[in-house]
């Protein structure tokens, strides 16, 4: 039986192991990931600094509450909707690994270098 992966491309047996290592290599490997997150935004967004220092929000996933500081990263979870946003409306977005909500007027947009 011939051996398919992702359902579409057959991989010939002599090129599994390559295949496996360099798959581990790039899964372990920190700023891919980070890429692989922000290649779903066509804009950057970060915290303004005229924010409050620090803001301290509940994330969502470990029901703690964290520090965002001014001009931090964060990305939207749905950033089709963020420009119809008023600016009192809340946001959710990943700041790392946290999953946060913020008003909208403590972001700013910006373009990707």
């Amino acid at each position: 039986m011939e051996k398919i992966v992702s359902g579409s491309v057959a991989i010939q047996s002599n090129c599994d192991e390559e295949l496996e290592e360099s798959l581990e290599i790039l899964m372990q490997d920190a700023q891919f990931e980070q890429d692989l997150i922000n290649s779903f935004n066509d804009k950057m967004y970060t915290i303004k600094n005229s924010a409050p220092n620090p803001i301290w929000t509940l994330c969502s996933i470990t029901m703690r509450m964290v520090r965002i500081l001014p001009r931090t990263e964060v990305i939207p979870i749905d950033e089709w909707g963020f420009d119809y946003q008023k600016d009192n409306n809340l946001i959710e977005c990943l700041v790392g690994t946290n999953l946060i909500k913020i008003p909208k007027k403590y972001l700013q947009q910006g373009e990707w270098h």
